[in-house]
């Protein structure tokens, strides 16, 4: 839609981000947004300076694993090198722009992550906060009943009790 080159980077973006609820996919696309724009600096600044050799990112990947550990950002790690080896692989010093459009596709693909997890795939909370309130009330409405009325067993006790604590 943008006609940006390398959407596969935006995919592997989306799919790295994303999380199982909406409060972690928002905490992990701003460390994602934080530790990319690391990653992408490093490399932009070691390209212009040194290349594109295999050892410099090599070297480049190390530093930004140490960073990314210093700041407390591990969940990050995964992402940030496949930006910085989107980056580092650009088509050469030169090319800035390119190695540009690159991170900005990977920030498109973490943004996008959030977006499917507001819009398309919203976690369910009331419902299965319903589900378990019910669950309980029906638990404990027995347990009751048959305190109440002397019927329980030490063994129908404990199953109960099992039951309850479990949920």
């Amino acid at each position: 839609m943008m006609h940006l080159e390398h959407a596969v980077f935006a995919g592997v973006a989306a799919i790295l981000a994303i999380q199982p609820s909406v409060y972690r996919t928002w905490k992990q696309m701003v460390d994602q947004i934080l530790a990319n724009t690391i990653g992408a600096t490093i490399s932009l600044f070691f390209i212009y300076f040194f290349g594109e050799n295999p050892v410099i990112i090599g070297f480049v990947i190390i530093l930004v694993i140490a960073i990314s550990l210093k700041l407390k950002l591990q969940s990050t790690i995964s992402l940030t090198l496949v930006t910085v080896l989107a980056v580092m692989s650009a088509a050469g010093s030169e090319d800035l722009y390119f190695a540009l459009e690159r991170f900005y596709i990977i920030l498109i693909g973490t943004c996008t992550a959030i977006l499917i997890n507001l819009l398309i795939f919203p976690p369910k909370y009331k419902k299965s906060f319903v589900q378990l309130v019910e669950t309980t009330f029906q638990n404990m409405s027995l347990l009751i009943r048959t305190a109440i009325s002397n019927e329980l067993t030490e063994s129908s006790y404990q199953e109960y009790s099992k039951n309850f604590k479990r949920i």
